[in-house]
Formats: structure tokens, C-alpha cells, sequence
């Protein structure tokens, strides 16, 4: 069996030793004895600030695996760890997108490795998620896991009291990764309202030939801030 990892990003600040806990406990002691590991993509997550703790963490991973490894380019560090028990060089290997970690929860990848041709979804590590609070029954759905949970909670909630006590007990009770508050819709309309009075006020005072050209201008500016 050929293992083939993806995008380790050894290092990274949040997911660091649940990295070292998915080698140590997860793949080591559950892969069964491969013909080989073929890594891809980043090592490491900052190649220019690698701890000695860390590098001392990673050779621990590294000489526990009996299995030759392979190292898709990746020269610098290659040479970091080259002599991290048996690793070679290779120039070249194609493989989809995948990542062996969710590194933010903007990383749309499949998460996990492939075991020869069959994929297999890394769930031993935590994943980021976010849950929008709308409604005050919104906190009933979020499941308190091992993941990074990132809360959006809407600011007319905290407005009446009964439910800014209810939400004030359950981010007391529970850890998160972010809590986040929505703006107000009223001030969001005020601020519209405004800008709208300051762009009628310009088209009135500009002179007639330039009216075309600053409507232009308003939206590309509208265009660009509502992608």
C-alpha cells in the first residue's frame, strides 16, 4: 500500500499539537505497514520560523515511520529533514487538491489522505466551523465539539434582555474559537441613508457634463464592495 499526504503545515499556530497528536496516536499506530509515504505540498506552516521543539517533535514522527518516505520537491525542507529517517527527494507526483488538516475554514480541500487510489477522510482532527445565531433557537443547534467553532450572533438578540442572559450563559458554559456580532440593521441603514444624501448632494453641485462620470464611479464602487 502507497500512503500519499498532502499539505501537513506542520506548526500551524491553532492546530499544532492536534498535528503531533494525528501522527503520534492516529497514523503511526493505525497504518498498516506501507510500501511507502509520498508527501506533497507544504511541510510545514512557516518555513521561517521552525522551532527546535518542533523539529525535535517532527524527527520523533518521521523516525517512528518504518516506511520509506518520499518528498515531492519541496528543497528547503527537504533539507531540513532529509536525515529524518528513511527519506528521499522524488521530482514529481500529481495528486488533486487535498489537505491532511482543515488549516482555516476557508480551506474548501478534501481533508484527509489516500491510501492507494482510495480516499480517506482524516475525522481525528478538528475541523473549523461556524454557526450563524439568528434566532435564539439557533443555539440548540450548535454541537460543542472538538473543533474550532466560530459563533456569528445576530446584535438584535443581545438587545432584549431575556436573550442576551441566555447567550451570556452559553458562551460562559462553552469554549469558542470567535464570537462574532452582526451589525445593527438600523445603523447599517443609517449609514446608507447617508451616503445616499452625500451622493445626491455631489450630483446637484457637479457640473451637468461630469453627472455621467461620477454615477460611473458610484458604481464601480458598489460593484466592488457587494462581491
Amino acid at each position: 500500500m502507497v500512503y500519499i499526504l498532502s499539505n501537513i503545515f506542520f506548526g500551524h499556530p491553532k492546530l499544532s499539537k492536534y498535528q503531533l497528536d494525528f501522527f503520534n496516536n492516529y497514523f503511526i499506530p493505525h497504518s498498516q505497514n506501507p510500501e511507502k509515504i509520498i508527501i506533497t505540498g507544504n511541510i510545514f506552516y512557516n518555513v521561517n520560523h521552525i522551532t527546535f521543539q518542533l523539529l525535535n517533535e517532527v524527527k520523533k514522527i518521521f523516525n517512528g515511520i518504518d516506511s520509506p518516505i518520499e518528498i515531492v520537491g519541496n528543497d528547503y525542507c527537504f533539507d531540513i529533514i532529509k536525515n529524518f529517517g528513511d527519506i528521499t527527494q522524488i521530482d514529481k507526483f500529481e495528486i488533486e487538491p487535498i489537505s491532511l488538516f482543515q488549516i482555516s475554514k476557508d480551506n474548501k480541500e478534501k481533508i484527509g489522505f489516500y491510501i492507494n487510489n482510495k480516499f480517506k477522510e482524516n475525522k481525528f482532527s478538528p475541523r473549523f466551523v461556524e454557526y450563524t445565531i439568528n434566532e435564539i433557537t439557533d443555539l440548540d443547534k450548535v454541537e460543542i465539539t472538538k473543533d474550532f467553532i466560530d459563533l456569528i450572533i445576530s446584535s438584535e438578540l443581545v438587545e432584549k434582555a431575556e436573550y442576551k442572559n441566555k447567550i451570556d450563559l452559553f458562551l460562559n458554559n462553552n469554549t469558542f474559537n470567535n464570537v462574532f456580532y452582526t451589525e445593527k440593521k438600523k445603523e447599517i441603514e443609517k449609514v446608507v441613508i447617508k451616503n445616499n444624501d452625500i451622493r445626491n448632494i455631489l450630483l446637484d453641485n457637479i457640473e451637468e457634463n461630469l453627472k455621467e462620470e461620477l454615477k460611473e464611479i458610484f458604481t464601480l464602487y458598489d460593484q466592488k464592495n457587494n462581491t
